[in-house]
């Protein structure tokens, strides 16, 4: 019987860390679709919100797991940092077949 423990997920806020330690990102966005970020601005006005959705999203389905983020980018091309992020995310996450998702939604030049 091994005695080696499963390495633990980490998590979100860790993962949002590790976003804006990537060089070229200037900030990270909440990767939620808009109609749940809009339902939850509604829920948290009537006072009846849930928990804050994570900025890096951490899913686990099917014993699939997804990772996405959404960043803004400066200087270095949009697609590298992006390269970048995901490396970054799958090298922090135990599951290496993990379906990493950036999206840049802003470019600063």
């Amino acid at each position: 019987m091994s005695s080696e423990q499963p390495t633990p997920s980490p998590q979100p806020e860790d993962l949002t860390t590790l976003v804006l330690s990537v060089p070229g990102v200037t900030a990270v966005y909440p990767s939620a679709p808009t109609p749940t970020r809009i339902a939850r601005a509604i829920a948290a006005t009537l006072g009846t919100s849930p928990a804050p959705e994570p900025i890096v999203n951490l899913r686990t389905t099917n014993e699939r797991t997804t990772i996405s983020a959404r960043v803004a980018t400066h200087s270095s091309p949009a697609p590298t940092i992006a390269r970048d992020i995901a490396d970054h995310l799958r090298s922090a996450h135990p599951d290496k077949s993990a379906r990493i998702t950036v999206q840049i939604a802003s470019i600063t030049i």
